[in-house]
């Protein structure tokens, strides 16, 4: 009998990747363990997408969460999970007693080292290289002596993003539910040991290959939980399983048998409705940090008959205010943006007609059914 083991690595070529991803997804994960979670590609935006397709986010993460008890660091996670994890660790104890498990075994010494992770932080952490990248971009081409104010900034910077935003997302809208995040983010998953996801060897031998796997995965399911098939190590609550569906229901939320239920509506908060707040903070910040550093507009005149050139300065100012953008045309630049985050087209005649539902829809009711509008027109479902 031959003996196939996993290579994969991030590391190795495209071609040589691409393969041995191939290889572990069809020969090395075995087929007769419960049905895991494919966090990669399958199910990449699990728990970061409502059922009607909108990027959601932990809705008041202080009165959502709980923290998990037993370890060092502080770690949280949904109320409902908690619960149900808490389960899941006491009947995995129960069988390293019963000897049902080995005492050695990775499967019997499960600490949680990853929890809830802050969306918001995460989203600002990425953007740093993004807005360094549109710095030098105004460098480049020769654009900050055009900038004279905050919607000079926001103008160069939209005209900057509609370049990159298809391989990059700009919105926390794109960003949460792209490769940039994690399924961390939701409150539903744990994860276990710092090992490296693309290290398909790691998986096998730490995890897969030992006799009790099969049970650590049936215990899972028992409890609620998936397991991630690229990342053994790591559990994530199976929101349509009957077992966490009852602890979901002590916690509020109303069951629809299979199916999230209402847990979105209860406990999450669509970004759509954040988006243009958020972009808007830091375009100020951003502003006022270029005028720090680049406190005067210069304009070169050359003078009549001499062969010199005369330099004028204006000094910039700061940004300040709560709404500091209101005259800006958020709308039609915010829908553009998000087309082009979804790899989308950009019609103008489509853009007009869209831009006018939502001008309507602002005027008659409030600003965010203009944005619920533009949200609907905009995502990919």
């Amino acid at each position: 009998m031959i003996t196939i083991y996993p290579v994969g690595n991030n590391k190795s070529g495209a071609r040589s990747t691409f393969d041995n991803r191939k290889l572990y997804k069809e020969n090395i994960y075995p087929v007769y363990v419960p049905e895991p979670i494919d966090h990669w590609y399958e199910q990449l935006q699990y728990g970061r997408v409502d059922e009607h397709g909108d990027t959601v986010m932990i809705k008041s993460p202080k009165f959502s969460l709980k923290l998990i008890k037993k370890i060092e660091e502080p770690l949280f996670v949904m109320n409902f999970v908690n619960d149900a994890f808490e389960d899941f660790v006491a009947h995995i104890e129960k069988a390293v007693i019963k000897t049902l498990i080995d005492r050695a075994a990775s499967i019997a010494n499960l600490k949680p080292i990853r929890g809830w992770e802050n969306p918001r932080i995460l989203y600002a952490d990425y953007l740093l290289p993004i807005k360094d990248s549109f710095l030098a971009f105004l460098n480049n081409n020769a654009l900050e002596n055009k900038i004279g104010n905050l919607n000079d900034f926001a103008f160069y910077f939209f005209k900057f993003v509609e370049i990159v935003a298809d391989k990059f997302p700009v919105t926390l809208t794109a960003f949460l539910k792209s490769k940039y995040s994690t399924p961390h983010v939701s409150g539903l998953s744990i994860e276990f040991f710092l090992e490296d996801h693309g290290n398909d060897r790691v998986k096998f031998d730490s995890f897969i290959s030992e006799g009790c796997y099969e049970f650590y995965v049936g215990a899972a399911k028992k409890h609620g939980f998936y397991v991630d098939k690229n990342a053994p190590w790591r559990i994530t609550a199976d929101l349509a399983s009957p077992i966490m569906q009852q602890y979901m229901n002590s916690h509020g939320v109303s069951i629809n048998p299979g199916t999230a239920s209402d847990l979105f509506d209860l406990y999450y908060e669509k970004t759509f409705l954040t988006d243009i707040e958020l972009l808007t903070i830091m375009l100020q910040r951003e502003y006022n940090e270029f005028v720090e550093t680049n406190p005067h507009v210069k304009k070169f005149n050359s003078c009549s008959g001499a062969q010199k050139t005369k330099v004028h300065l204006t000094k910039r100012e700061k940004s300040i205010g709560d709404d500091p953008l209101r005259d800006f045309t958020w709308s039609e630049r915010y829908y553009r943006l998000r087309l082009l985050e979804e790899g989308r087209e950009i019609n103008p005649h489509t853009t007009k007609r869209v831009m006018k539902k939502a001008r309507e829809l602002q005027k008659a009711f409030n600003k965010e059914d203009g944005l619920r509008y533009i949200n609907h027109k905009t995502k990919n479902v």
